[in-house]
């Protein structure tokens, strides 16, 4: 707005008068309205706290430089914060929440892996394997996709570190935890405020952070808070967003919002695209006799309107006519509409909806690939950085340090990561083959690139055990060989098929079974004494004929661990992993008596049973037991191969 005097004796037009600017702008209405856009969302902090963030905004010039924006532009060309009672009401429109929780699913289906960024002569695996037991524990991957999900629908949240302490206003002592982390609380935006922060100094790092937040009027440090954001926003809408991003349901509304008025409006034009149209004396009906009579007979003709109707008029004074509105075009229109909220949350047809996709030789590959990526660029911008902190809390509370060399990656699920993986390591296959037959590389060099290949499938292998050629001997001896067959030592049955001789075998079965079935008598109350080991896992391996004992403080322990596993699935897993083992792996370089005995249930589901295998001792003692997936499996592999180099 700008205040000006209008002189018709001034040859100028128009003269400025900059005391009514000044005026103008210092209007309390103006400065009102500034404030209800641009100023500190509403929240459940409390007046005084809210007033008090006025004030400090105020000083810093933050309101100043808005008001000469609005100024300069007029305030409706700005966007604004809708508000969490309207965000919270968009939580409940189908397609809002199909984007927000599809993305949300995504980002946390594999969630992360644990891994040490170099190999150390100190390289302690234990840690990882305690530290994902502590994130099993805790349920932390739940509570990220929960925090994912109110980022989409508020653009952040808070996760608060429960310590126990009382004093929340002090930083937290990280290096002290000592096993003093008892959970963590998801907290929405709405029941936050920002407190001290910095607002006049841009050249430091903490300009515009917030030091501390109020949670219900209660202040809070950050360093007990985990700071999540979608889309984070500039310094001057930072105040107006609650220091928060803007949510992708806001983003997306406009869409949604126009896709539901295009559907209704279709609805609306099938159900009225053909008007019947009554022809009559209008003017007879209406001035010189009874209207009610027109009526009538206009209800009469609705009445009966139907194909299967004869319509009976006056010949002379009426006449029926339809109208028929074209419908053409409107399917595409409205599909438009529909295809384009899909955008808003970067998601393909194939997610949003459900949808195949249309046009020749479309596939969708591209699309997922795409989609992945940008699954990936989210959970670098919203996980990283919380994440990164919570590991580092994780250490201090299990170990007392951090291990810098323990890192993780986030794993993204795609439903033909195996498919390409395959067909991938298939083309490499047939390049070595070409270069080692072209006398480019050596078989050895071959070797070579696919041990350091971690894809490759042969990443474990020895790189100087390269096997010899196998000796087929020569034609004699090959072909001599069936003349020492002896048909009296190979029996048949009556239909000529070869008897099986697997009395023993089937033996061995029976007492593998009557092993297993006897683990239902195992009491998860005290200690228990299992049967020994299989003569065959005892013979393969070089181990002692032992009992196995599972004591009650190691139940107690792993109940505490994997709070998931009943007592039904502990009896599966032992069985399965003692009694029916496809492999036993060392697990853990400083201590050779860990033995993982690992045997694979169905599609990416193992059972696993940490079996301590000492020979001081009377008794083989079960250190842990539960599943664990192929990923696990391949993992504990890897350490067994470093150990057993």
């Amino acid at each position: 707005m700008i205040g000006f005097e209008q002189k018709q004796e001034n040859k100028s037009g128009l003269r400025i008068s900059w005391q009514g600017l000044r005026n103008i702008l210092s209007r309390n209405s103006e400065l009102a309205a500034v404030k209800s856009r641009y100023g500190v969302p509403l929240t459940n902090a409390g007046r005084e706290v809210k007033l008090a963030m006025d004030s400090a905004l105020e000083h810093s010039g933050h309101f100043n430089t808005v008001r000469n924006m609005v100024a300069s532009g007029g305030i409706d060309a700005y966007p604004q914060f809708l508000g969490y009672a309207y965000l919270s009401g968009l939580q409940q429109n189908g397609f809002i929440r199909a984007g927000v929780e599809g993305l949300a699913d995504e980002m946390t289906a594999k969630f992360i892996e644990l891994i040490r960024t170099a190999d150390t002569e100190d390289n302690n695996d234990d840690k990882i394997n305690r530290i994902n037991e502590f994130l099993n524990k805790f349920q932390i991957k739940e509570l990220f996709n929960k925090a994912a999900a109110l980022n989409g629908y508020f653009g952040g949240c808070l996760i608060y570190i429960d310590t126990g302490e009382d004093d929340l206003l002090s930083a937290l002592d990280e290096k002290s935890l000592n096993h003093s982390i008892k959970g963590f609380t998801l907290i929405e935006p709405i029941n936050t405020y920002p407190g001290r922060y910095n607002s006049t100094n841009p050249l430091s790092d903490n300009y515009f952070k917030p030091e501390t937040w109020f949670v219900l009027g209660r202040e809070v440090h950050i360093s007990r808070l985990l700071y999540l954001s979608s889309e984070e926003l500039s310094m001057l809408l930072k105040p107006a967003y609650n220091f928060y991003g803007i949510s992708s349901a806001q983003i997306a509304a406009d869409s949604v919002s126009h896709f539901i008025k295009d559907r209704e409006a279709a609805s609306r034009l099938l159900h009225k695209f053909s008007l019947l149209v009554f022809k009559t004396d209008m003017g007879s009906a209406l001035y010189n006799g009874n209207p009610e009579e027109l009526y009538s007979r206009v209800k009469v003709l609705a009445d009966f309107r139907d194909n299967d109707s004869v319509l009976i008029i006056d010949k002379e004074d009426e006449d029926i006519v339809t109208v028929t509105t074209g419908i053409t075009g409107i399917t595409e229109i409205v599909r438009l509409s529909l295809e384009l909220m899909p955008i808003m949350f970067r998601q393909p047809l194939t997610k949003f909806l459900g949808i195949s996709p249309g046009g020749m030789n479309s596939t969708g590959e591209s699309d997922e690939n795409n989609w992945n990526e940008y699954v990936l660029s989210q959970c670098e911008k919203q996980f990283r950085k919380p994440l990164k902190r919570l590991l580092e809390l994780i250490q201090y509370d299990l170990f007392g340090e951090v291990d810098e060399k323990i890192d993780f990656v986030f794993k993204i699920q795609s439903s033909n990561d195996e498919t390409k993986e395959i067909n991938n390591n298939k083309i490499k296959a047939d390049t070595y083959v070409q270069l080692t037959t072209a006398g480019i590389i050596s078989p050895e060099e071959a070797r070579k690139a696919l041990a350091q290949d971690e894809r490759s499938g042969f990443n474990s292998i020895d790189i100087d055990a390269v096997p010899e050629p196998v000796d087929m001997g020569s034609p004699e001896e090959l072909f001599g060989a069936f003349d020492e067959y002896d048909e009296a030592k190979h029996e048949r049955d009556e239909n000529g098929r070869f008897k099986s001789n697997s009395g023993s075998e089937k033996n061995n079965n029976d007492d593998i079974q009557t092993k297993i079935d006897s683990l239902n008598k195992i009491d998860f109350s005290k200690d228990n004494t299992l049967p020994n080991l299989n003569k065959e896992t005892l013979e393969k391996y070089g181990f002692e004929d032992k009992p196995v004992v599972l004591k009650k403080n190691i139940i107690e322990k792993n109940k505490v661990n994997h709070p998931d596993i009943t007592d039904d699935m502990a009896r599966e897993i032992i069985g399965n992993s003692l009694y029916k083992p496809e492999v036993v792996l060392k697990a853990n370089k400083e201590k050779p008596a860990y033995h993982n005995f690992i045997t694979r249930l169905k599609d990416d589901k193992n059972s696993i049973v940490l079996l301590e295998l000492s020979d001081a001792k009377e008794n083989y003692e079960i250190v842990n037991y539960h599943y664990i997936s192929d990923d696990g499996v391949n993992r504990k592999e890897r350490i067994d191969n470093k150990i057993k180099s």
